[in-house]
Parts: structure tokens; C-alpha cells; sequence
């Protein structure tokens, strides 16, 4: 049911000042795999700023900021497409992983020892939220 995750980030910032002012970009991009299979997030950020020094007395900035998340998450609480909730509760006699959890020639037909609930597996393979 679980595997190892892992984050990886990449960043890259550049800047630069003179007398009449200052610059600054900034982007990051991080890659994050979950413990469970296929829950994760993609996550990009980007920061653009700088200041315009317009007289001895008088200086413009401004700074504008940037970040799209995609996160891809497993149903939680109680309900019946819990994952965890459905792994925890099946017997330890059945075999999760060894046992198929989609009807042969019919995907979207589940297997599972309890009709009430979904198989963990099949929410895994079925249900991203």
C-alpha cells in the first residue's frame, strides 16, 4: 500500500543592481511523490521584482508573485474510497496485492471481499481527486 516518496526542487534566481535601481527573478519548480501510489504534487512559483530609483528623493518598486499548484490527492475520511480507511480495515487473511481488484474483461466492475466498500487498490487505480 505504501511506497517511498521523494521531493525534488529546482530553483533559479537571478539579480542585478546599479546606481538607478535593482532587479530580481526568481522560479522554482518542485516535484513531489506521495507514500501512497499516485498522490503527489507539481508546484511552480516564480517571483519577479525590482525599484527604479527616480530622483534623490523618489524611488518606484514593485514585486509580482506567482504559484500554480497541482496536487493529486487520495479520498480521505470515512467514506467508502478511502484508501486508507479500506486498507486498514481489510482482514489481514485477504490478500490485497495478491488478490486482482477489477473483474477480468471489466475494469470498472471491483473485486473485493466487502461489497460495501471499494478495494483500496481499485481506488488507487479509479478515483484521483
Amino acid at each position: 500500500m505504501f511506497q517511498n516518496g521523494s521531493t525534488a526542487i529546482s530553483n533559479f534566481d537571478i539579480s542585478g543592481r546599479n546606481q538607478k535601481g535593482n532587479y530580481n527573478l526568481a522560479l522554482s519548480y518542485t516535484d513531489q511523490q506521495g507514500i501512497i501510489p499516485n498522490s503527489g504534487m507539481d508546484r511552480i512559483t516564480g517571483k519577479l521584482g525590482g525599484e527604479l530609483k527616480l530622483s534623490d528623493k523618489l524611488s518606484l518598486g514593485a514585486i509580482a508573485n506567482i504559484a500554480l499548484n497541482d496536487i493529486t490527492k487520495l479520498a480521505g475520511g470515512n467514506n467508502s474510497s478511502s484508501v486508507l480507511n479500506g486498507a486498514y480495515l481489510s482482514p489481514p487473511s485477504y490478500d490485497l496485492w495478491g488478490n486482482s481488484f477489477a473483474a477480468p474483461g471489466n475494469p470498472n466492475q471491483q473485486e473485493y471481499y466487502h461489497d460495501e466498500d471499494d478495494n483500496p487498490r481499485w481506488s488507487l487505480a479509479n478515483n484521483q481527486f
